[in-house]
């Protein structure tokens, strides 16, 4: 098993990287190919954005049932990413980190492979 970092749930910090995600993609895989994987991260960004903008941290049932949603999200996102060859290292770090500010660090690890992460990045936790 990769090793990993094992966050407290950060909603902010995830509508920012899912920002990123979406940005790097849509700079990079803008075509017609690439656009069911595009609407998902825009879901994921939509999602988020409210706790972007947020003072606080929201209520204990509202980030829980946000994070839920944001990690299927997320999975079906990578799978997305993995399905068209389009993963790099830079979306692969981003992923990993955004399952790391969704309290999912140990998933995160793998599923930033498939996302195309680069498994000797010095970037990835050792």
């Amino acid at each position: 098993m990769p090793a990993f970092f094992q966050l407290p749930l950060d909603l902010p910090h995830a509508s920012r990287l899912a920002f990123r995600v979406s940005h790097r993609l849509a700079r990079h895989h803008g075509s017609g190919d690439h656009a069911e994987l595009l609407e998902r991260v825009e879901a994921l960004q939509s999602l988020l954005r409210p706790f972007e903008l947020a003072d606080a941290h929201p209520p204990a049932p509202a980030a829980s049932e946000a994070k839920g949603r944001a990690l299927e999200l997320l999975r079906e996102i990578v799978a997305e990413i993995e399905r068209l060859g389009c993963g790099e290292d830079r979306v692969g770090q981003y992923v990993r980190n955004l399952f790391e500010v969704l309290e999912a660090g140990r998933e995160g690890a793998m599923q930033s492979l498939r996302a195309g992460e680069d498994p000797d990045s010095v970037l990835r936790p050792v």
